[in-house]
C-alpha cells in the first residue's frame, strides 16, 4: 500500500481513501463500524439484568472446552461442536454465544446438565427468555458489523438504511419486551446520538444551526444509498419514519445532491482510481457471442433523465454489477457513482494527521491532541505537520533518512510540501495455541511416558546451576513433546 503525502494544502491519496479531498475544503468521514460499536457498548451497560444469565452462558461454553465427556454427550445429543467462547472486546462473540445457547432444546440441556453434576449452570425459564429476547434485539446489529467490514464490498452505501433500520427495529420492540426495555432506551438513544446528522438529514430530527458538524451529516451517505440498487429508495419507503410529504421532501434534496455532483469536475485521479470492477469483460469472443442482445448506449441523455431511469431499472441488484453493466447507458451517473462507492465505511488501513502545533505549551498540546486521535478507531495513524518539537531528539533530528522523501517549493508560506513514500507494515497473525487433550489424563501409555520423562528430567539436571524458573519453562517444553506425540498416537489408532 503506498501513500503520497502533502502536508502543506492538505491533500492525500491512497487507496481505499477515507478523505475526501478537494482544492480548497478535506473532510474526515468516521468509522462506521467503530461508531456502531460504541453505540451496542453503551446499550451493553444496561443488561446488568441478564448478567447471571450471560455468566451461565459463559461457564457452559468453558465446560465444553475443559471437559472431553461432556463435548462427547453435547455433540452426539444436539449435533452442533459446541459453544463458542466470548471475547470482552467483542461484542459479537457474546451474541455468536448466545445464539448457539438458545438453538439448543432447553428442556434436554437442562436434563444433561443436571445429570453431570452441573445443576449451577442450569438456565432457570426466565434467564432462557432474557436471554431469546437479548439475541432478538441484538441480532440486526450483529448483520449491520458484518455489513460494514467486506473488504471486497461496496459498503458506504449501507450507513444509511442500516442506522435508519436499525432505529426501526429498536422503535418496534419498545412495547414488545419484558426484561431489557432499559437496552431498548440506551440502544435507542446512543444510536440517534452518535449518528445524528443522518437523522437530522432525512428530517426524523431537529433541524440545526451547523448541521455539518455533526456526525455522520455528510451528504455522502445520502448519495451513496440512493445509488446502490440494492437499496434505491426503499429505505426512504420503509424507514424513514416520517409523513410521506417529509420523505417526498428528502427523495427530491437527495435528487439534487447527485446531480451537482455530477456537475462537479472529475478530479485527478489514476485509470486505477477510476476503475469500477466490472463483472464481464467488453470485448467477449465465444461460440454464441452474437446471440447476446447488445447494451444500449445513451451518452447524449441528460443526467436528469439518467436518474429518472436508474430508479426505475434499479430493484434489488447487486451494487458493482448494476454499475458493470450500465456504466454506458447511464455514464454521467456511473462516474457519480464510482466517485462515491470507493470510499469504505469503516476505517481505512491508515489514518492521518495534519497537526499545526503552537509555538510555546507543545507538550499540553500535544498530549490532548494525541488523547483525541485514539477515538478515531484506525489500525495506523500517521501523524505529520509542523509540531514546534521534536517528539523523538535522536530520530527527529538525525540525518539519516529511512523514508523515501521529497519536498516541495514553499509558495504560500513559509511551509513546503513535504512528499513520503512508505509501505503499510504487515499484520502479524496470532500464533497457535497449543491445548492440552484431556484424555490424555486417562491414557495409561501416556501417563507412565510423561511420569519416566519428569523422572529423566530430574536426573540430567542434578548439577543444572540455572534458575528454578528456567528449569520449569524447560520441564514444561519436555512433557508437552510427550503429550504432542502421545496425542496424535491416539488420534491415528482411533482413526484405524
Amino acid at each position: 500500500m503506498t501513500l503520497m503525502i502533502q502536508t502543506f494544502g492538505m491533500t492525500c491519496q491512497w487507496k481505499n481513501r477515507r478523505c475526501l479531498t478537494s482544492a480548497k475544503t478535506q473532510t474526515r468521514l468516521q468509522c462506521f463500524a467503530h461508531t456502531l460499536q460504541l453505540v451496542i457498548g453503551d446499550g451493553l451497560k444496561e443488561t446488568k439484568l441478564v448478567n447471571a444469565a450471560l455468566a451461565k452462558a459463559s461457564r457452559l461454553s468453558s465446560l465444553l472446552h475443559t471437559s472431553t465427556s461432556f463435548k462427547e454427550k453435547f455433540e452426539e445429543e444436539f449435533g452442533q461442536r459446541g459453544i463458542p467462547a466470548s471475547v470482552t472486546t467483542r461484542w459479537n462473540s457474546t451474541l455468536r454465544q448466545l445464539k448457539s445457547v438458545v438453538s439448543c432444546d432447553q428442556l434436554k440441556l437442562t436434563r444433561m446438565l443436571e445429570d453431570g453434576g452441573h445443576k449451577e449452570t442450569v438456565f432457570t425459564a426466565r434467564e432462557w427468555n432474557q436471554i431469546k429476547e437479548l439475541v432478538d434485539v441484538l441480532q440486526p446489529f450483529g448483520e449491520a458489523t458484518d455489513l460494514s467490514q467486506g473488504e471486497k464490498l461496496v459498503t458506504i452505501s449501507a450507513v444509511v438504511p442500516c442506522i435508519l433500520s436499525l432505529n426501526h427495529h429498536l422503535e418496534n420492540h419498545k412495547e414488545s419486551v419484558r426484561y431489557l426495555g432499559g437496552l431498548i432506551r440506551s440502544l435507542q438513544e446512543s444510536l440517534q446520538r452518535r449518528f445524528e446528522g443522518i437523522f437530522v438529514n432525512v428530517r426524523m430530527a431537529d433541524e440545526q444551526n451547523d448541521v455539518a458538524t455533526l456526525p455522520f451529516s455528510d451528504p455522502l451517505y445520502l448519495k451513496a444509498a440512493l445509488l446502490d440498487p440494492s437499496f434505491g429508495t426503499m429505505w426512504l419507503t420503509h424507514d424513514v419514519l416520517a409523513t410521506e410529504n417529509v420523505k417526498e421532501a428528502v427523495s427530491a434534496m437527495i435528487k439534487n445532491l447527485i446531480l451537482k455532483e455530477d456537475c462537479k469536475p472529475t478530479p485527478t485521479t489514476t485509470d486505477e482510481d477510476e476503475q469500477m470492477p466490472v463483472a464481464e469483460s467488453e470485448s467477449q469472443s465465444g461460440l454464441f457471442t452474437a446471440y447476446r442482445k447488445k447494451q444500449k448506449r445513451d451518452s447524449c441523455s441528460s443526467p436528469q433523465i439518467q436518474l429518472n431511469q436508474y430508479l426505475d431499472i434499479c430493484d434489488g441488484q447487486s451494487c458493482l454489477q448494476f454499475w458493470a453493466m450500465n456504466r454506458h447507458m447511464l455514464p454521467s451517473l456511473f462516474r457519480v457513482a464510482v466517485r462515491v462507492m470507493s470510499v469504505p465505511a469503516s476505517s481505512a488501513l491508515v489514518e492521518l494527521a495534519n497537526i499545526y502545533a503552537p509555538n510555546t505549551d507543545q507538550a499540553h498540546f500535544l498530549s490532548s491532541t494525541l488523547a483525541r486521535l485514539t477515538s478515531f478507531g484506525g489500525s495506523s495513524v500517521i501523524v505529520g505537520g509542523d509540531i514546534n518539537v521534536a517528539l523523538s531528539p535522536s530520530a527527529d533530528t538525525s540525518t539519516d533518512t529511512p523514508l523515501l522523501t521529497s519536498l516541495g517549493h514553499a509558495l504560500w508560506s513559509d511551509h513546503a510540501p513535504v512528499y513520503l513514500s512508505f509501505a503499510r507494515p504487515p499484520q502479524l497473525r496470532r500464533g497457535h495455541s497449543w491445548r492440552l487433550n484431556d484424555n490424555l489424563l486417562r491414557d495409561s501409555v501416556c501417563i507412565t511416558e510423561v511420569t519416566k520423562a519428569i523422572h529423566n528430567f530430574k536426573i540430567d539436571h542434578l548439577a543444572d546451576t540455572t534458575s528454578p524458573l528456567n528449569q520449569w519453562e524447560a520441564l514444561k517444553c519436555v512433557v508437552r513433546g510427550v503429550l504432542i506425540q502421545n496425542g496424535s498416537r491416539l488420534t491415528t489408532s482411533s482413526a484405524s
